[in-house]
């Protein structure tokens, strides 16, 4: 098993060595189908360059920013990352809280915030005071997992909302509280978003169908 630096995503070998396929999956489902395991906390991001799946965990991983030229492919990923956590988890294990403008429906381990309302405010303040109990030992519970489309759109919320979001990228990591977020990359340049990239433990840029990290390559795959 390889580990890809700084991104903390793991290349899993296919479940059959003996006749390996040169055919790069382009679905969520064929990916998940040359995986052996999807262990509880554990999101698919897409293929690599040789259709090998591409993993995040969610526990031992880090916060992961996905820059792209728009928005289209970074939802892609975050897409798949989110289906495939659905697919494979119940609430005991892990809870995701995903800000959305897209028309979505919760499932059974997810809530739709839109970035518009006051929920969004609200679902910041509850993820950094339960980072901060952690932090201090108390409910450990089901692992947050808080998947944000626009992270531009997001920071158009108060200050106070800015503060939440950033102490869950400092410290929920540790404590069972992980950020994927998408943005243009165009966005980076201006406020409010502005150096934000820099408080995201790991970030995936967009170079034509594909991003791409200083160690490695991800493909995304249609949900």
């Amino acid at each position: 098993m390889v580990q890809i630096v700084p991104v903390k995503v793991r290349i899993v070998p296919q479940v059959n060595v003996n006749r390996p396929s040169r055919v790069i999956p382009r679905r969520l489902d064929e990916v998940v189908m040359r995986l052996p395991v999807l262990t509880h906390a554990t999101a698919v991001l897409g293929v690599g360059e040789h259709g090998v799946p591409v993993v995040w965990d969610a526990l031992g991983g880090k916060s992961l920013l996905i820059l792209g030229e728009g928005l289209a492919l970074p939802w892609q990923v975050l897409d798949a990352a989110r289906v495939s956590l659905e697919q494979h988890n119940t609430r005991h294990f892990v809870e995701i809280t995903w800000v959305t403008e897209r028309e979505a429906r919760g499932h059974r381990i997810t809530d739709v915030v839109c970035p518009h309302d006051r929920a969004l405010e609200q679902a910041l303040y509850r993820l950094a005071d339960l980072v901060d109990r952690r932090r201090h030992g108390q409910n450990r519970g089901a692992t947050q997992v808080l998947v944000l489309d626009d992270l531009a759109q997001v920071l158009k919320a108060d200050v106070e909302a800015h503060w939440a979001l950033e102490f869950v990228l400092k410290h929920g990591g540790k404590n069972g509280v992980q950020v994927l977020a998408g943005a243009d990359y165009r966005a980076l340049t201006r406020r409010p978003v502005k150096g934000w990239d820099g408080r995201f433990g790991s970030v995936l840029r967009q170079t034509g169908d594909r991003f791409y990290t200083p160690t490695g390559t991800v493909i995304p795959v249609e949900v």
